[in-house]
């Protein structure tokens, strides 16, 4: 498709040769003559538009006030120790990257590639070509910050940063749809002026929109501006966007996020080319999301085996240490343990025993409030951190624990019902580990004083 876009037509004969300004002036990045002390001597290309920034007006600028300033620093250190003494054309060893602030003072990222050269006066300068990274389908930014251990909150908005550009024809914004949190989904934006569109996002995905439905894995597929949802389409025309594009990712099988692209293309261009342009840099952009979405389903995986019980999905005793001392003080601690499940074991056998378990499991976590750390300490034992409940509340939750497990059960060859007796320690001025002994104490006078009940231990 390429080399028939960029053909040999034959008419070149009839046109004059290209001479270095045109070549210059249609290239999309930039070019640029810095003098030693940084002065723009010239600037030419940005064809289309550079990052926001009017190149003719930055020469007789300093280009280092483009830069943030630890940029800035670098810069002039890098080009000091190689610039040399020699009056010959000095090539950098290498490319780097800085960021650079457009006209409205937001940061792009461009890879330099720079020359020293010399005027027959024997004043030194630079040739500076600049290329934006967002002109290049690598995404490897985001995949740097996870490997520098970056929370992954910042590399999501890293991957909705990746291939962001801006120039005079073109506008790209992309946001991700994640269902990987908990709960309901979200939406991942990279600038602060995208949160208005991303609560849109979100409020239309959560109302049913779903642009991506028959969309296959590894496919991308422009959205219908018909089919935007009100708000949204005002938000889009309001910024003149009509354009958007949708990629599903997948991990293990299952929708992890959606990749959502949108901005403005000029009608003029060829819708055929748009896609195929854009399919290249989705690709890349849809392999690292699914990279690092495996990798963070492994990790939690793997976290989740070493904190979790096996028999109930509750945290273990591991969860249960960390749920304490991550605890505030003025919280609570409930022990709880069934009465008489060493009778249902002999009666019924381990796996209705474990049946037994698995519900009363369930039942204290519907009697708790999302907040709390419900566990299995072992055995028929289980202990719930309630952070920054007072001993009302804990007593009101603890109550509940014992009635709904006191409710019939519905397990095939298994007891009717059983009973739990609740120990509650009140945490004020005290160790976590010193609550959690006095909550066991407190169960134990539950059992004491007759079982199917609440006690509580204020701990010394």
């Amino acid at each position: 498709m390429f080399w028939r876009c960029c053909r040999y037509t034959g008419r070149m004969n009839a046109d004059p040769p290209i001479n270095a300004d045109g070549l210059l002036d249609s290239s999309r990045t930039a070019t640029l003559a810095v003098a030693e002390d940084g002065t723009v001597l010239a600037a030419r290309g940005g064809y289309g538009g550079f990052v926001g920034i009017d190149l003719a007006a930055t020469v007789g600028t300093n280009v280092f006030s483009r830069l943030t300033p630890s940029d800035a620093d670098e810069l002039a250190t890098y080009f000091i120790e190689n610039a040399g003494e020699t009056d010959e054309t000095v090539a950098l060893p290498v490319p780097f990257r800085v960021g650079i602030r457009d006209d409205g003072g937001r940061s792009h990222l461009v890879d330099v590639i720079a020359s020293g050269c010399s005027r027959p006066s024997g004043e030194r300068y630079w040739i500076v070509v600049l290329v934006p990274v967002a002109l290049s389908a690598s995404v490897t930014r985001s995949l740097d910050l996870e490997m520098a251990g970056a929370d992954r909150q910042s590399v999501k908005r890293m991957l909705c940063e990746e291939l962001e550009l801006d120039n005079v024809d073109y506008e790209s914004r992309w946001l991700m749809i994640d269902f990987t949190e908990a709960g309901r989904p979200t939406v991942v934006h990279a600038r602060d002026d995208e949160a208005d569109l991303a609560a849109i996002v979100l409020d239309d995905v959560r109302a049913g929109w779903r642009p991506w439905h028959g969309v296959r894995v590894g496919e991308c597929a422009p959205v219908d501006p018909a089919f935007f949802p009100p708000r949204m389409d005002a938000a889009m025309l309001e910024r003149g966007w009509r354009r958007a594009i949708v990629a599903p990712v997948h991990v293990r099988g299952r929708l992890a996020a959606v990749l959502l692209l949108v901005g403005r293309v000029p009608e003029s261009y060829p819708l055929d080319v748009v896609k195929r342009n854009m399919a290249v840099r989705t690709q890349g952009l849809v392999k690292a999301t699914t990279l690092l979405l495996e990798r963070w389903a492994e990790q939690d995986q793997l976290r989740s085996a070493a904190t979790s019980d096996a028999l109930t999905g509750l945290g273990n005793s591991r969860a249960l240490t960390a749920a304490l001392a991550e605890s505030r003080r003025g919280s609570a601690v409930l022990f709880i343990d069934i009465d008489h499940f060493k009778s249902v074991n002999d009666h019924y056998g381990h796996q209705i025993g474990d049946a037994v378990l698995v519900t009363l499991a369930e039942r204290i976590v519907a009697a708790c409030r999302e907040c709390d750390v419900v566990t299995r300490f072992g055995g028929d034992e289980f202990v719930v951190v309630l952070d920054g409940a007072d001993e009302a509340e804990a007593t009101t939750i603890g109550w509940r624990i014992v009635e709904a497990a006191s409710s019939p059960l519905d397990i095939d060859g298994g007891p009717e019902r059983i009973s739990v007796s609740v120990g509650l320690s009140a945490r004020r001025d005290v160790d976590a580990l010193d609550a959690l002994d006095a909550a066991d104490r407190a169960m134990l006078e539950a059992k004491r004083t007759g079982r199917s009940r609440l006690a509580t231990l204020v701990p010394n």
